[in-house]
């Protein structure tokens, strides 16, 4: 069953209320450079990031899609209510530190990112042939690159040399 997003924020607020996090309501029409690209009626919750500056955006489209932004990260998600659980639980794990991005690079360029669940980082293993097509991973032998875990707690980020 489809679901207007926008009819969702007031759900979105009280997670974000419950777990304590400070946030800002932008709309459409305001006089703010970073909001502009803000359509009618859609509403972008930008939750601040009490360890470092990189804010976490929440976008309800109008009658659109749910759209979720950290860091180099975001996806989208469908309006209805199987999409709506995995966005929520999507975001409720980031606030939580159980899911992080895991961004890739080469020493040329970036190649790819995630939304990961990490359950320890000590014990946290990339392996490039398993995870990346062939082109990606001839380049990351050739060249090198790096891995970062970029957790909503910025003390918890860890980037590791492949």
């Amino acid at each position: 069953m489809d679901i207007n997003p926008v009819d969702k924020k007031n759900e979105i607020c009280k997670l974000l209320d419950d777990l304590e996090a400070e946030y800002e309501i932008h709309a459409f029409g305001e006089m703010n450079k970073e909001y502009e690209y803000l359509e009618e009626g859609n509403i972008c919750i930008t939750v601040l990031n009490p360890t470092c500056q990189y804010k976490l955006y929440i976008d309800l489209e109008y009658y659109g899609e749910f759209t979720l932004s950290y860091y180099r990260w975001h996806s989208h998600y469908f309006p209805d209510d199987m999409d709506y659980e995995v966005f929520y639980n999507d975001l409720t794990a980031i606030l939580n530190n159980t899911k992080c991005t895991e961004n890739v690079s080469s020493k040329k360029r970036w190649i790819y990112n995630t939304l990961k669940e990490i359950k320890d980082t000590e014990s946290y293993n990339f392996k490039v042939a398993e995870s990346l097509p062939g082109e990606f991973v001839k380049e990351l032998k050739k060249v090198g690159g790096s891995v970062e875990l970029f957790f909503w707690d910025c003390n918890k980020n860890i980037t590791i040399d492949i």
